[in-house]
């Protein structure tokens, strides 16, 4: 098994790792020391922007090193300021805001250097996509960010030949993976597609077909070329991780980073879902098919897969939702272009997902969904769907083949708002929107 070079966040856990180690004997209940900052009372400052340049008001800053924790909020403009106690080694920074994706980074805070520069932040309405143009798989084939509002289209990876799937962000949005079909590789880059570099490359026995990417790993759907059979493994073990795995399948997707051993939960787990066959389910000797969950990191029993009730072979697809503030979670997947819901609760022995209930797909007007993704939570706000229009289809009266129509979804009434085509394949012209993140 190859082992990625680990995200930015596992990075961070190593700096805390030692900020925890170099204060040993030091640390008091408030968890800061009792020594002396060398550089007490500064004045630490800095700016936050989105990505595409524009002041980020109202985000939270929170400073924190050895010595002291001290929060700040940003102006009209984007700067803030706050009283710290620098130190030598490094001080964590976690910015925060309601429409912004969560941003965490390390500095040195002294007094020759109290001013920390720009903090970039992702904001949550960025859509990421992959394009191609007819026929599909031969090109130009691209990679795209645009807003939910279907302004600010921009290019992330350049048009090519190679044929690109399955584009996913890190949980700060700062940073990309995607699976070169061509290639038959991983590729990471940073959230604009800049320092691209192939992080893993598939068994030359088999084809890519796709990845998924958590904070706890990133999942490889490939397909055996003497066969045709498909499964997914853990192309990246969590740090610590000393066991792989494979699990006949496709499609895998991720759970967030708050699913416990019987449901939704606060704690750090991730569970994995993926259309597939068992051929022994359950050790009744007989194939079942449908969509199966498993956590792949907490002990081996719980690598064994669990079907989703409801489910059979003619869905695929699955996607879940973000974590809720309400500790509420929601798996949606696909079968004949209708997309699908399960709400996911706790049980006392199992996870216990509801009859999968169409949301979109019945009406005259809908269109033949291809791929979809959630968006981010946003505080007060209902969720959103994007669904990519199946190249394959004829369209409806609201958008063509290759589109991306975005929808709200109200996960406690269950209803569903207004269409909104965001990306319109054929009058911008660069290919079709073939799959889609927005998690």
């Amino acid at each position: 098994m190859t082992v990625l070079r680990g995200p930015a966040t596992h990075c961070r856990l190593k700096v805390c790792a030692v900020l925890l180690l170099s204060g040993c004997g030091l640390i008091k209940s408030d968890n800061h020391t009792t020594a002396s900052s060398p550089y007490p009372g500064l004045t630490a400052a800095g700016t936050v922007l989105d990505v595409r340049g524009a002041a980020v008001d109202g985000a939270t800053v929170t400073l924190s090193n050895r010595f002291n924790t001290r929060v700040a909020t940003t102006a009209s403009d984007g700067t803030f300021s706050v009283a710290f106690d620098g130190a030598d080694e490094s001080s964590l920074i976690d910015v925060a805001h309601t429409n912004f994706r969560p941003m965490s980074t390390s500095a040195s805070i002294t007094k020759t250097a109290p001013d920390m520069g720009t903090l970039y932040v992702m904001s949550k309405e960025e859509i990421l996509y992959a394009t191609a143009a007819p026929p599909v798989g031969g090109g130009p084939n691209g990679i795209y960010m645009v807003r939910s509002d279907g302004t600010g289209l921009m290019p992330i990876v350049a048009p090519g030949t190679d044929s690109l799937a399955t584009p996913r962000r890190s949980a700060s949005g700062m940073t990309i993976r995607w699976a070169n079909l061509t290639q038959n590789a991983v590729y990471e880059a940073a959230w604009n597609g800049s320092g691209a570099d192939s992080v893993y490359t598939v068994d030359a026995a088999y084809a890519l077909q796709g990845i998924s990417w958590s904070d706890r790993g990133t999942f490889v759907s490939r397909i055996k070329l003497s066969d045709s059979s498909s499964d997914i493994i853990i192309a990246e073990d969590p740090p610590g991780g000393n066991f792989g795995y494979s699990w006949t399948g496709s499609y895998p997707d991720a759970s967030p980073p708050a699913f416990g051993e019987f449901g939704p939960q606060s704690i750090n787990g991730t569970m994995l879902c993926f259309a597939g066959t068992v051929a022994n389910y359950g050790g009744g000797n007989q194939p079942v098919s449908g969509l199966f969950t498993a956590f792949p990191y907490f002990a081996d029993s719980y690598l064994v897969p669990v079907l989703v009730n409801g489910t059979t072979d003619s869905f695929a697809y699955p996607r879940w939702s973000d974590f809720r503030a309400d500790a509420s979670l929601d798996l949606a997947f696909q079968s004949a272009y209708k997309v699908y819901i399960s709400h996911v609760t706790r049980g006392t022995s199992d996870n216990v997902y509801s009859t999968p209930a169409v949301i979109y797909g019945n009406g005259s007007n809908d269109v033949n969904v291809l791929r979809f993704a959630w968006s981010p939570e946003v505080a007060g706000s209902d969720d959103r769907l994007v669904f990519g229009v199946h190249f394959l289809s004829s369209g409806s009266e609201l958008a063509s083949p290759g589109d991306l129509v975005v929808v709200s979804y109200n996960s406690t009434t269950g209803a569903v708002g207004t269409p909104v085509v965001v990306y319109s394949a054929s009058s911008v012209g660069d290919g079709m929107a073939l799959d889609v993140d927005w998690r």
